[in-house]
């Protein structure tokens, strides 16, 4: 969110970008949102915000007419697939009531919404004008450098949940077994396989587990391959490989494997990073 900025007061945007490539935490998978520029201005200029909370709402939840529209189109598909007994349809009226009682509070409460001067449709357009301008071309650049196999381009003018479950589903298959793949090869040829290992993959894949209990992700290698329980665990050194032989209970029973999850907080000088990743260790008891 919010990369690149677009004020170049502080870095320039290709300044940006290669930061980001430089990193040594690099993203492996690239995923390329595409939204028509129209879709993008009225979906801008539909948002509105609560000015006590702060909290921003689309059209589809405070316009009344795209709630209507939404409602009329889910009552027909519940009419189709309707075949439940008579207690059943009591139970879904009384439910019905109450969400229409609390709907029309919540609509109610969207009364007070207000509209950002940014969100104006007007200055929406502008934005995406220099964005295209600014902003396209050296991240164009940047997701050509990517390796095509892990960049995923999805049509983000669809229903956000939509978009999601591609993306979920397209990333866990694809790359999952891609990466496999290169693993058995790489193996392959350093004759590790024989008829007498019956190597299968383990929840692992190719992350080395030691890495994983001390809370990085760290990709193995094949050189330091082992077998336990018929399973294939892939270290990423020497050490790793000595601890993991030497006990690897620990590194293989629940919660294992646990995956680590690192937040990257990018902005400007001033801009409250350190505040944020302070505020965000301690609510998830991580560390900065």
């Amino acid at each position: 969110t919010g990369f690149p900025f677009l004020s170049e007061k502080c870095m320039t945007v290709p300044q940006q970008i290669e930061k980001i490539t430089n990193l040594k935490l690099k993203p492996d998978i690239l995923i390329n949102i595409k939204c028509p520029d129209y879709e993008l201005c009225q979906r801008i200029s539909g948002q509105r915000q609560n000015p006590d909370s702060g909290e921003i709402h689309q059209r589809s939840q405070w316009d009344p007419e795209v709630i209507d529209k939404r409602k009329k189109e889910k009552g027909q598909d519940e009419e189709e697939d309707e075949e439940e007994d008579e207690d059943q349809d009591e139970e879904e009226e009384e439910g019905e009531e109450e969400t229409g009682e609390g709907a029309c509070k919540k609509l109610e409460s969207f009364h007070q919404l207000v509209q950002r001067p940014e969100d104006f449709l007007e200055n929406a357009e502008k934005r995406i004008g220099i964005y295209k301008d600014i902003m396209l071309p050296p991240l164009e650049e940047f997701l050509a450098h990517h390796d095509c196999r892990y960049l995923i381009e999805v049509d983000g003018s669809q229903e956000a949940d939509h978009v999601f479950e591609v993306n979920k589903n397209y990333t866990c298959n694809y790359c999952y077994f891609n990466k496999q793949d290169e693993l058995f090869r790489a193996l392959s040829s350093c004759k590790l396989i024989a008829p007498r290992y019956r190597w299968r993959r383990s929840r692992w894949g190719q992350v080395c587990p030691v890495a994983l209990k001390e809370g990085d992700i760290v990709m193995g290698n094949p050189e330091f391959a082992v077998s336990f329980l018929g399973k294939m665990y892939v270290l990423s050194s020497e050490e790793a490989l000595k601890k993991f032989v030497l006990n690897p209970r620990p590194y293989l029973l629940p919660p294992m494997p646990a995956c680590p999850c690192k937040v990257f907080v990018f902005g400007p000088p001033f801009s409250g990073r350190t505040t944020i990743c302070n505020l965000i260790a301690h609510n998830y008891k991580g560390k900065v």
